[in-house]
């Protein structure tokens, strides 16, 4: 996305977009992989949830996710 590439957006900014992308369906799947836990992952795992897009969050799943549509 092009607003991430060289600049900072502030949480609010992200979050709105998030939401937008995931109600508008632009976002057909989540992978979302936490190396260590903070708020803006879990708004998107919980937002990805709440507007029923598929969701991985599981290293071995998406693991076997990938070897599945190889």
């Amino acid at each position: 996305y092009k607003n991430f590439s060289n600049s900072l957006l502030n949480v609010k900014t992200i979050k709105e977009e998030i939401i937008d992308w995931l109600s508008n369906k632009e976002i057909k799947l989540v992978i979302n992989v936490p190396a260590e836990e903070n708020d803006l992952e879990y708004f998107l795992r919980r937002k990805t949830v709440e507007f029923s897009v598929p969701l991985i969050t599981n290293f071995n799943l998406l693991e076997r996710f990938l070897r599945a549509i190889s």
